[in-house]
């Protein structure tokens, strides 16, 4: 069956006008998999550390003082990475490995 839409604009605004209209919203096995993995993604923050370390031009084992402080000020402009971060790594990995079917879907994902 073809994709109704597309972009995930447009898939959005389908699933809203439904909703909105008291509907139900029924979906195919892949785009479950892409919003599923769109919403564990969503809120999934990386940690100052995890910052640190992408931004380092010195390529440091562990997070150097100057790139530290940069990290700290990012995560801080964007919110501090929630308790659950942990979790959203996990189901990340998991949704990535298990949907060897759907490699495109790796790169939508935000980190």
């Amino acid at each position: 069956m073809p994709r109704r839409w597309a972009d995930e604009a447009e898939l959005a605004a389908l699933i809203m006008v439904r909703a909105n209209a008291g509907k139900r919203v029924t979906l195919s096995p892949d785009t479950a998999l892409f919003v599923g993995l769109k919403l564990l993604t969503a809120s999934a923050k990386p940690t100052a550390a995890e910052v640190a370390l992408m931004i380092c031009d010195s390529k440091c084992e562990r997070p150097c003082y100057p790139c530290q402080g940069k990290a700290n000020r990012i995560v801080r402009a964007y919110g501090t990475a929630p308790a659950n971060a942990g979790l959203h790594r996990q189901a990340y990995v998991y949704a990535t490995e298990k949907s060897a079917r759907h490699p495109e879907l790796r790169d939508l994902l935000l980190w």
